[in-house]
């Protein structure tokens, strides 16, 4: 089967049941590995791959991204990058690529320090559309900011396993997010309206499984936001009587979504 692999330009694996990738795949352009449920590990040589300027790995159970990444200068496309500890596998490989198009980031809680989360450089990928999802625990803030904060090319945000009780704080997220989502944050007791009111692009709010979030901020919620999805929170009791005070704060919503 992998007699000729190392002529292949191009490798289209998507959906399929392969384990593990043969290491003499040394000329590919592109690897789509989409949806491989049986794929254990990504070549450990990927890096060697000089000439590869797409790769596409959604869906699979491989946690961690092969090493040394960021010495794919050609690599255009990376459609997920899950952070893991160690230069060779952190953030700041993202700062050696130049790529485009979509990204989203997993493991953020990952994220070591704040000097690593600057060399990761996405404030300056411009053309960039980010997302973080799903972050199932976050760094301290400090990190956060240093990993997210001006990053003009962040979109999506999606966070569980929240410590923080309110959230979120003021100059932490760039302006340009349009997509916020909260799951399965217990801690979660309140939003801090002043730093949702500096997302001036955000348009969709969805609120799941926060158990302790039983009312918005006095202030309502930013007149941006056009799709508001709360399920599995005491706050959708409050917002079910169009009568009371919550409502009152969501009625300027164009879709408001309550399970």
């Amino acid at each position: 089967m992998y007699s000729n692999l190392e002529h292949l330009r191009s490798l289209d694996l998507c959906y399929t049941s392969i384990r593990k990738l043969s290491e003499k795949i040394s000329h590919l352009q592109i690897l789509k590995l989409n949806y491989c449920q049986s794929l254990e590990e990504l070549p450990t040589n990927l890096h060697l791959l000089t000439n590869l300027c797409r790769l596409e790995f959604i869906g699979i159970k491989v946690r961690k991204v092969p090493p040394h990444l960021g010495k794919l200068k050609n690599l255009k496309v990376v459609m997920n990058f899950n952070v893991g500890h160690g230069r060779e596998f952190g953030i700041q490989q993202l700062g050696e690529l130049n790529i485009d198009g979509s990204l989203s980031i997993g493991e953020l809680q990952n994220v070591e320090n704040s000097r690593d989360a600057l060399e990761a450089d996405l404030k300056n990928k411009t053309h960039l559309l980010c997302s973080c999802a799903p972050c199932h625990r976050l760094p301290p803030l400090g990190l956060l900011k240093g990993a997210l904060g001006g990053n003009s090319s962040l979109k999506r945000l999606w966070i569980s396993k929240l410590d923080a009780e309110c959230f979120p704080d003021e100059d932490l997220l760039p302006p340009t997010l349009i997509e916020l989502q909260f799951y399965d944050c217990p801690n979660l007791k309140s939003l801090n309206y002043k730093g949702l009111s500096e997302l001036s692009s955000l348009n969709s709010l969805t609120l799941r499984l926060c158990p302790n979030l039983e009312y918005l901020p006095e202030e309502g919620l930013p007149r941006s936001i056009s799709f508001l999805h709360v399920r599995d929170c005491p706050l959708v009791e409050e917002l079910d009587d169009e009568e009371g005070e919550e409502w009152k704060k969501v009625a300027h919503i164009e879709e408001v979504l309550l399970e």
